[in-house]
């Protein structure tokens, strides 16, 4: 079952984190404490902005009441809250711009049937109120997954949900609003039960009724994992990543689409060995990608930052992060100075780590943060 959590607040002042002073508004002291009690980190998924509330997508199988967030903070033992009651949850999704205060009330409301419901994304729409994308167990034949969409008024009152059935399985990963209040949905699709994933496509009007729907990809495995409007030209960017194409065991994968959803080229990139790409950001001059690929000069899988012109040919890529163990990249922004802020973890104990680089990807500075229990960062949220 998907649950939705709000969070109304107020403004109030704020006062910068010293170990983030340099990170150009993406992260105040304040808030990295609060979402350091509320959840373990490794449960990041997902951000979106909205001036004053934020919202928390996962999926749990308990109702919770509706609690001031006073009471929220001075517990851990929250049965919706511990990590052990998360291990199904896919997201965790806000968008904050100022600090929370103490006696602000908010709602929580579960999304779903009765089997599992997963959340993974979900955006401000342009009336103010919210569409999430998962996946869900909870109808279709045989109880196979199938792409799950829910729209709901600002409040969270549902104005319609619907499930999506193009094949054995359809997983939902990325959603993004068109010009015609539309949606298009980024993720995964297994045709038939013996075969590999394929890049999913789909697009809903604003009724969530289904238009058309479009895969790509190889005979191997390709999955979508984030899906971006285009500015320099019209249409839309898939990341994520594919068997079918490139140099190693799984690539780096980018399909560059037009508005109607045809392909206009898809490239895949990195080494010779396991590389994903999670995020993509549009730049002035192309494209930079974050993900995680296979270090050949230190035989470990590191950070990852791909650049690409606008025709996806690679201009540079670079890695990041420790020579003797993983690290991953999730998420990257611009920063309000012109640079790249990228989060995700680092070290087999799973830190949360933010860096900042150029716009050609030379670091500037690197930071972690979290606890014994591990923690990870799979999204920036950048603050005005």
């Amino acid at each position: 079952m998907v649950s939705f959590f709000q969070q109304n607040t107020k403004f109030v002042s704020m006062q910068k984190s010293s170990i983030y002073n340099d990170f150009s508004g993406i992260f105040s002291k304040n808030r990295l404490k609060l979402i350091q009690k509320l959840f373990n980190k490794r449960h990041f998924l997902s951000l979106i902005a909205a001036e004053v509330v934020f919202t928390f997508v996962s999926s749990s199988k308990k109702i919770l009441k509706k609690l001031p967030m006073t009471a929220l903070l001075k517990t851990s033992s929250h049965t919706s809250l511990r990590p052990a009651s998360l291990l199904k949850a896919l997201l965790l999704l806000a968008g904050l711009v100022a600090c929370l205060s103490a006696n602000a009330q908010g709602w929580e409301i579960y999304f779903g049937g009765n089997n599992d419901d997963f959340g993974q994304s979900i955006i401000q729409t342009q009336d103010r109120g919210y569409v999430g994308v998962g996946h869900s167990e909870s109808t279709g034949a045989g109880n196979n997954y199938k792409a799950y969409v829910i729209r709901t008024d600002v409040d969270g009152t549902e104005i319609w949900e619907n499930y999506y059935d193009d094949g054995f399985k359809e997983f939902g990963y990325s959603i993004t609003e068109t010009p015609d209040h539309g949606f298009l949905v980024a993720g995964e699709i297994f045709p038939t039960q013996l075969s590999d994933a394929n890049v999913y496509l789909l697009k809903i009007n604003a009724d969530g009724q289904k238009l058309w729907s479009k895969q790509f990809g190889g005979s191997g495995d390709d999955s979508g994992y984030r899906i971006i409007p285009t500015t320099f030209s019209s249409g839309y960017l898939i990341v994520g990543s594919t068997t079918s194409l490139g140099n190693g065991q799984r690539d780096v994968f980018l399909v560059k689409i037009d508005a109607q959803g045809n392909q206009v080229w898809s490239k895949a990139y990195g080494t010779s060995g396991d590389d994903d790409g999670r995020s993509v950001l549009e730049v002035p001059d192309g494209y930079l990608v974050a993900g995680t690929a296979f270090n050949p000069a230190n035989s470990t899988k590191d950070g990852y930052l791909l650049k690409v012109d606008f025709s996806g040919n690679e201009v540079w890529s670079k890695f990041f992060g420790s020579t003797t163990d993983i690290d991953q990249l999730y998420d990257l922004v611009l920063t309000a100075d012109g640079n790249v802020a990228l989060a995700g973890f680092t070290g087999s104990s799973s830190d949360g780590w933010v860096l900042k680089t150029d716009l050609d990807g030379n670091q500037i500075w690197s930071k972690t943060f979290g606890g014994s229990l591990g923690d990870d960062v799979y999204d920036l949220l950048k603050t005005s």
